[in-house]
């Protein structure tokens, strides 16, 4: 989902005080309207950034575990 991004980086790269449509910067991507105002409002996160808030270890803490695992 690459248009997402490159619709948000559309809308901060335009001018202080320009208006601007969601409707016409999703049409112009390619992508649901809805979708793009909640991303970009930070109200809803991409799925990557939900999985890593449930992550229970940090990826370090999962290394040093699977070596341990390893080592026995």
């Amino acid at each position: 989902m690459e248009a997402i991004p490159a619709a948000i980086e559309a809308i901060e790269s335009r001018d202080p005080g320009e208006d601007f449509s969601y409707r016409k910067v999703a049409e112009q991507f390619n992508v649901d309207r809805t979708t793009l105002s909640r991303h970009y409002k930070g109200a809803q996160a991409s799925r990557a950034g939900a999985a890593s808030k449930r992550q229970y270890l940090t990826p370090q803490q999962e290394e040093e575990l699977v070596q341990y695992i390893e080592g026995l």
